[in-house]
């Protein structure tokens, strides 16, 4: 990877910048509107887009709210990822382990359901990690590190949680604490890395990345911390 050195905007609300310096934002934070190079907070503090100063001027708001008038207001039905408006029965996506009933959301009774079609048991058709589908009901896969599972039993394994690996459909956790995947036992087998670590393909281990850098999981590289940094 290329040695590269990161530097902090002065204006702490910048996303991006371009230079040293004041009034050389490019881009701003969630919540910051841009105006004249300088990144401002909306108003709302349930605002993530905005495009000017005052109140009634948000175009978008974070989960669990919706638009008024400008302004943000929570769904009042605390299980609702998005709401339409005020009052019951406006939800149009609803949290993992609830499904949608006219406008409402409801759980499901199954703990092990991601998605369910309705009340009662026998109604999951996805299950949430770590559980395997029977009958339309979610049971636990057997084995710890696993993500998927074909069916009940040990070596029923399809696929891994973060940080293992898959052999002979049993999932066993990589020896490199900061390996997200590898191909098996011992060090230099990592095929994917957490977060701000970088894969070194070379020697396939996970390095970290250097200050005022980060990475996302899985990248092969490092990348300038968009939160306040400009890269040279």
């Amino acid at each position: 990877m290329a040695a590269s050195r990161c530097y902090s905007c002065d204006d702490s609300n910048c996303a991006a910048c371009s230079l040293f310096g004041k009034n050389k934002c490019t881009s701003c934070n969630s919540g910051f509107y841009l105006s004249n190079s300088t990144c401002t907070k909306c108003s709302d503090d349930h605002c993530n887009s905005c495009s000017e100063a005052g109140t009634g001027v948000c175009k978008g708001c974070e989960a669990g709210y919706y638009v008024k008038d400008g302004l943000c207001v929570a769904c009042e039905d605390s299980d609702c990822d998005t709401c339409s408006g005020a009052g019951t029965g406006v939800c149009s996506l609803c949290a993992e382990s609830f499904y949608l009933n006219k406008g409402e959301c409801k759980n499901c009774n199954d703990a092990g359901c991601g998605v369910c079609s309705g009340p009662g048991t026998v109604k999951c058709s996805a299950c949430r990690s770590g559980f395997y589908l029977t009958k339309s009901t979610c049971k636990v896969c057997a084995d710890a590190g696993c993500k998927v599972c074909s069916g009940p039993g040990i070596k029923k394994c399809t696929q891994c949680q973060t940080g293992f690996y898959l052999l002979n459909s049993t999932c066993t956790v990589c020896d490199d604490g900061n390996c997200t995947a590898c191909s098996g036992a011992g060090t230099g087998k990592c095929t994917s890395c957490r977060a701000n670590y970088y894969l070194d393909k070379p020697s396939k281990t996970c390095k970290a990345c250097g200050d005022g850098q980060y990475s996302t999981a899985g990248a092969t590289e490092c990348l300038c911390n968009l939160m306040n940094l400009w890269l040279i």
